[in-house]
């Protein structure tokens, strides 16, 4: 029996629309062997006719049908079953360009099996309209180690974006030896956040590409990037923080990614109204009391009014700045129109506008 090299687990809830591309873009991956973990979680649609056609076909296909108990479950059971020297995550509703796998396979041979290989990715953004557009990942062209492979310490950047958990594969003798799982929590849940954190701040070997393989459809309506929930985003964030305090690293370039991370959660909750309420209030002054600081005086990629927010909320006498704050925008406009154009950079700053008139 051949080894397998890659075992990709592909999670699965009412995906019937976009499975079958996905599905066929992960067995395009040839030079590598595979095995395609296909996990029901207790779809209502056609998804499991797809996953048993699909095994009928290749071989490499295997089948887990079970009830439904959201994401992270269902990539915890793909995990159980797995025999991979590395696994990955697939999502149904998105797909990959050719050979991803077999790729992120020669790069992990040619690093000496590291305990992570990472990529950057496509952000799909108003997918399946007559404005779909393709922009390359946040982290693109900023991850930059002084060697191959490395740790988190040396680019703590890579915790600061989206978790894109999908664009890398992850050695399962490393994640059976550290326990490290999903949180399993209702629908998707956003598990994918603290998964991240734990695996980068525990693995002794990363490497990293800017190649991008994986195409994200990033706004289709009911997931859970178009659907954000203040109450979900909150508690992935205290779980992210519970690892780093659990793996007592106090690095300031870690936590600063980290504290990042909690205060575009918080702007988003400003926006959905969360702050108008006592206990919304409450629940946003316990997230932000457990940011140091001395480390929030120096962050400039927030706005200073979301600066000023956390002091007063926390009673810490930080304040924001507007000079560093406007120098860090010019730096993501030049980084935006470089990687991505002006047609992105000009989404952005409407974004961005939107966003300060809620504060």
């Amino acid at each position: 029996m051949v080894p397998v090299d890659v075992s990709v687990i592909v999670p699965c809830y009412n995906g019937q629309k976009y499975l079958g591309q996905m599905l066929s873009c992960v067995l395009s991956s040839d030079r590598s062997s595979l095995e395609v973990i296909c996990v029901n979680d207790g779809s209502t649609d056609s998804t499991l006719d797809i996953m048993r056609e699909c095994a009928q076909k290749d071989s490499r296909v295997i089948v887990l049908d079970r009830q439904n108990a959201g994401y992270g479950a269902a990539v915890n059971a793909g995990l159980e079953v797995a025999t991979g020297t590395y696994v990955a995550v697939a999502e149904s509703d998105d797909f990959e360009l050719p050979h991803m796998y077999d790729d992120l396979m020669d790069l992990a041979l040619a690093y000496g099996l590291p305990d992570v290989v990472k990529g950057c990715y496509w952000r799909v953004v108003q997918a399946g309209t007559p404005a779909e557009r393709r922009y390359r990942g946040y982290v693109y062209d900023r991850i930059h180690p002084r060697r191959m492979p490395f740790r988190i310490v040396e680019a703590p950047q890579l915790l600061q974006y989206h978790p894109s958990i999908w664009s890398g594969i992850y050695r399962r003798a490393f994640l059976q030896g550290k326990g490290i799982r999903l949180v399993e929590a209702p629908g998707g849940g956003w598990v994918d956040n603290p998964f991240l954190v734990d695996v980068l701040c525990q693995a002794e070997s990363i490497v990293y590409t800017d190649s991008c393989h994986y195409c994200y459809r990033e706004d289709i309506a009911g997931t859970s990037t178009a659907a954000r929930n203040a109450k979900v985003s909150y508690a992935r964030w205290m779980e992210r923080q519970d690892i780093l305090d659990r793996l007592g690293i106090n690095d300031p370039g870690i936590l600063k990614a980290n504290y990042v991370v909690g205060l575009k959660f918080v702007e988003a909750a400003i926006g959905q109204g969360v702050l108008d309420t006592p206990e919304g209030q409450r629940a946003t002054a316990t997230l932000l009391r457990r940011m140091d600081p001395t480390i929030v005086a120096h962050i400039h990629d927030v706005s200073p009014a979301l600066i000023d927010r956390y002091a007063q909320l926390t009673g810490h006498d930080v304040h924001g700045s507007a000079l560093a704050y406007q120098a860090h925008l010019a730096q993501e406009v030049a980084w935006g129109l470089r990687v991505n154009g002006p047609g992105f950079v000009a989404s952005n700053v409407a974004l961005a506008r939107r966003r300060q008139s809620q504060e």
